[in-house]
């Protein structure tokens, strides 16, 4: 019997080695790479799309490697606020960069 609760004892303190170095090889999928640029991409200009300050407003995104980079002109600051905003909330998105112009 003392076998016994030493085996159990032993599969329980090798149980979280074992799991933990499973789980560490696979990627979260909170993480900026679980995402492909090309589909934040897509997300982002969507939802910038679908939004009604931004949405009459044609910006060009571009990702790499989670960082987003909008470019665009707008006649309101806060169309500016507005659309980084947006991107920054965007699932997979790390930074964001301003290229968007006032006119």
């Amino acid at each position: 019997m003392k076998n016994i609760w030493k085996l159990l004892i032993l599969l329980l303190a090798a149980a979280p080695i074992v799991t933990g170095c499973s789980t560490l090889s696979q990627p979260d999928a909170m993480q900026p790479s679980a995402l492909g640029d090309q589909q934040i991409t897509d997300d982002v200009i969507r939802r910038l799309q679908d939004d009604t300050v931004t949405g009459q407003t044609t910006f060009n995104v571009e990702v790499q490697n989670g960082v987003a980079t909008v470019r665009g002109v707008i006649r309101n600051e806060s169309v500016r606020g507005r659309a980084l905003g947006i991107a920054r909330g965007a699932p997979g998105v790390v930074d964001v960069v301003d290229g968007i112009t006032l006119r």
